[in-house]
């Protein structure tokens, strides 16, 4: 289940989803209040920069920091609870209320970690938004094309509108669906031999996986 090994072209089209240097909860909520999906997308492409200039002076000294400091900035752009469950699958209705907690909690910190690193990893981009299709009134699909180190991605948001917010529910690059991604590595673990459908096991591996004190500021 380790991440940065399965799925490594998302990173960069993560980072491209980032925030001005250490921005409250409210500025960040208030940016993604956006009357559309491609203007939530457009500012957060703006702000990411800034969050990388000042991510690389410490990242490598104290990275728990820096994952603190994601992790507050992805709280609101993120819907880790509506991702967590899309990836159990028909396993989150065996899940207990405590096991979801758990497993959204992990999952949340393992994408953390992903993004922070690549974070530290991405200097320049070129980023322009193709086009957009709505949905509905809270669904839409935000087509881009991103260009990294000489490599071209395309890259489809797809955005959900809940409580006024615009928060990103599924990537797929390049054709490759995120979310289905991961599902599938859940569904594995669960019916492998390795595991042998014990939820909590498989909870505890991803967990493991995610390796993160996010209290953690030296």
């Amino acid at each position: 289940m380790a991440l940065l090994q399965i799925f490594p072209k998302w990173l960069i089209v993560l980072v491209l989803l980032g925030y001005t240097t250490q921005p409250s909860a409210s500025e960040i909520k208030d940016a993604l209040q956006a009357e559309t999906a491609v203007a939530a997308v457009q500012i957060a492409m703006e702000e990411v920069l800034d969050l990388i200039a000042e991510g690389q002076a410490y990242a490598n000294e104290n990275p728990n920091r820096f994952y603190s400091e994601v992790g507050e900035l992805l709280d609101p752009m993120i819907d880790f609870r509506f991702f967590a469950r899309y990836v159990m699958g028909v396993w989150y209705k065996q899940a207990s209320s405590e096991q979801f907690a758990r497993f959204s909690e992990s999952f949340k910190w393992h994408l953390v970690k992903t993004y922070a690193l690549a974070l530290v990893e991405f200097h320049e981009g070129e980023v322009r938004i193709v086009r957009a299709r709505n949905r509905d009134s809270k669904r839409a699909a935000v087509s881009m094309q991103i260009d990294w180190q000489d490599k071209s991605y395309s890259v489809i948001y797809d955005m959900r509108k809940r409580s006024d917010i615009w928060q990103l529910v599924n990537l797929s690059v390049e054709g490759v669906n995120l979310a289905l991604n991961f599902k599938s590595q859940f569904d594995s673990a669960m019916e492998g031999p390795k595991f042998d459908r014990d939820m909590d096991k498989v909870i505890d591996a991803w967990a493991k996986n995610s390796n993160v004190e996010p209290s953690g500021t030296e």
